[in-house]
């Protein structure tokens, strides 16, 4: 069961590489427990774990995952995802290769979590990451980011937010 969980983590997630902190911080696991279910993905064949970063060994794996293990995700695990993201957005805000690696999981997650309607995490993740896409040239990811959020800020009636994001749209 906590291997199956850990998989449907992988699934909300970008197929790209991750670390054993995003696994810690969606299930609220140990460090430790969250590396030995990590390793029982990787002896699966599952996961590949080639350096200090997981990945998923085929593309086929993650569609199974996203599509028949994260609809029992609740939305408890999303808001974590989303909350780790944004204090590690944060926290490296002036580290754009740390951001880059970040960059599709992010951009994943703002989709999820307007499906989800988590509009808090929504709104609070697409503000983190707006100043890194713009900087760095990613629009048509920020015009994602600022709609999510712009429809996150609808949704909870926050119209500061509201304003905000349709002016870094126009």
């Amino acid at each position: 069961e906590p291997a199956r969980q850990v998989l449907g983590v992988v699934g909300l997630l970008a197929l790209t590489p991750f670390t054993h902190e995003t696994i810690t911080a969606a299930l609220a696991l140990s460090p430790i427990e969250a590396r030995r279910v990590l390793g029982e993905l990787v002896n699966y064949g599952l996961l590949l774990h080639p350096t200090e970063l997981y990945e998923v060994t085929h593309a086929l794996i993650h569609t199974y995952a996203l599509l028949k293990l994260t609809p029992s995700m609740d939305l408890a695990v999303v808001e974590r995802l989303a909350a780790y993201y944004t204090t590690l957005i944060n926290e490296n805000s002036d580290k754009f290769s740390c951001l880059n690696q970040l960059r599709p999981h992010v951009m994943a997650l703002l989709r999820l979590g307007s499906e989800r309607k988590a509009w808090t995490s929504v709104s609070e993740l697409a503000w983190a990451i707006d100043n890194y896409l713009d900087i760095q040239g990613y629009w048509t990811d920020r015009v994602a980011a600022l709609e999510a959020g712009l429809t996150a800020a609808r949704a909870l009636q926050d119209k500061q937010s509201e304003g905000a994001c349709l002016g870094n749209l126009g």
